[in-house]
């Protein structure tokens, strides 16, 4: 398993390969974009390069990206399940907190549930999700059927990343109040 350091270089050195700036339209010939625009994004995000000059920006990028994004929720869910066996009533070193009035499950109000460590490992399953469907992701001549996922984005890569912010700060703010 890999330590967080490694795991937060891996991640930049990944965001780093698929920062590509092409909005010059479908074969690059600028004729839905004034070419200014694009030099100004360039200016602003600092990408490494700019795409091949076709119609998608090469998906092996998009892979790189996912598989080592997968990495970082290993490393909390890892934190999240120590946190669930240390809460649990045989062992009991440390709980998330509970706030004043709060509930536990529904048929033991009583009870106090690693909700948010529960979340965390959930989570960490969803991110993980989104790899496959990256590394598949290769879009020769035919249109990928992953890309057509009835989402906003077209690719479940903006979901798992923005998963994968949640999961860094609900697990900040669940490290921040725990009981010891």
């Amino acid at each position: 398993m890999p330590s967080s350091r490694a795991t937060r270089e891996r991640l930049a050195l990944a965001r780093r390969d698929i920062a590509t700036c092409a909005i010059s339209g479908a074969i690059g010939t600028f004729a839905n974009i004034d070419p200014a625009v694009e030099a100004q994004c360039r200016r602003e995000a600092r990408p490494r390069g700019r795409a091949d000059l076709d119609q998608v920006i090469p998906r092996d990028r998009h892979a790189w990206f996912s598989r080592h994004s997968a990495s970082s929720p290993a490393a909390v869910e890892r934190l999240a399940t120590e946190i669930r066996h240390l809460q649990r009533t045989e062992v009991r070193e440390a709980e998330e907190y509970f706030a004043p009035g709060q509930k536990g499950s529904s048929a033991m109000p009583h009870k106090r549930n690693p909700v948010l460590s529960e979340n965390l490992t959930g989570l960490a399953r969803i991110v993980r999700a989104a790899v496959t469907p990256a590394l598949r992701e290769h879009r020769p001549l035919a249109p990928s059927a992953t890309s057509r996922i009835p989402r906003s984005s077209g690719s479940s890569a903006p979901d798992a990343t923005i998963a994968l912010d949640f999961r860094l700060a609900r697990l900040t703010g669940l490290v921040d109040k725990l009981v010891v």
